[in-house]
């Protein structure tokens, strides 16, 4: 996903991050420009002048329909053009002040918002009941380098065996499971969802040699038996605790990555989870 390139902007063009955009991607605007529409310093006439020539090749796609219902609703403008988009701009600096995230969803009839942080594994929010927060469990099970990194940045720690690393995930669930509203895992966009068992000591030497003294590379088997030991590790400490586990299964975001056919099996592979996970693992 994009959404990256809209981290530093706070304008109207932030109502463009992460969908949208990649729309706007897919109709052909360069990602160099995509990263100049968010820059902070230009006009809103001159970041007009970058989206329009694709506007119209998307405006009627899901994520821009809802785009331009976001426009009526709160801007009161039907649609984006080089008039209405000054206003937008206007009124978009104007919404944004203490309380603008309660008022926009009382006027959308909607009393709280689960949100899933991008930024850390569990996001502390000033304002917990309106916008209670998800666990990310993706980190615990991607296994990837950007992931431990993740971790040893909020706790200080880099395990370098499987069970300092499950020490770590019981440690999240214990400090942050009873404030959050459910365990969320997004891993859909890089692999199938069908998690078989694994066994504990098998996990082990693969997470040794993933991580540990031994550092070698696993191949794509061996990475896939080492995520599907630990999801499940992670959906059994949920259980546990009686938490949601929420996870991507439908339509995927980004471009030119699109496996559908993940997607048309997510249904049947997550079944197999239905079946009782055995406390041994």
């Amino acid at each position: 996903m994009l959404h990256s390139c809209f981290l530093p902007c706070n304008d109207w063009t932030y109502l463009f991050r992460d969908y949208v955009a990649d729309d706007l991607v897919l109709a052909g605007m360069p990602l160099s420009e995509l990263q100049r529409l968010a820059t902070p310093d230009l006009s809103s006439e001159a970041q007009f002048r970058i989206v329009a020539p694709y506007w119209d090749r998307i405006r009627h796609t899901g994520y821009a329909q809802a785009l331009r219902h976001t426009l009526r609703g709160v801007y009161g403008e039907d649609d984006l053009n080089a008039e209405s988009v000054l206003r937008i701009a206007e009124h978009y600096c104007e919404t944004v002040r203490p309380g603008f995230y309660a008022a926009i969803m009382r006027r959308a009839n909607v009393e709280s918002c689960q949100v899933s942080s991008m930024e850390r594994i569990f996001m502390e929010t000033e304002h917990p009941a309106l916008l209670t927060q998800d666990v990310s469990i993706l980190e615990f099970c991607r296994c990837s380098i950007a992931d431990f990194d993740r971790v040893e940045t909020e706790t200080g720690k880099r395990p370098s065996t499987l069970e300092e690393w499950l020490d770590v995930i019981d440690s999240y669930f214990g400090m942050y499971g009873p404030k959050a509203a459910a365990m969320r895992c997004q891993i859909a966009y890089s692999r199938a969802l069908d998690f078989e068992p694994v066994s504990r000591a098998h996990a082990a030497g693969l997470f040794l040699h993933h991580v540990g003294q031994v550092r070698h590379a696993l191949g794509s088997e061996d990475l896939k038996a080492l995520q599907d030991f630990l999801f499940r590790y992670c959906v059994r400490k949920a259980g546990e605790r009686g938490s949601p586990v929420k996870l991507h299964t439908g339509y995927l975001a980004g471009s030119g990555t699109m496996q559908l056919a993940r997607v048309r099996s997510n249904a049947a592979d997550l079944c197999r989870l239905l079946f009782p996970i055995p406390n041994s693992l």
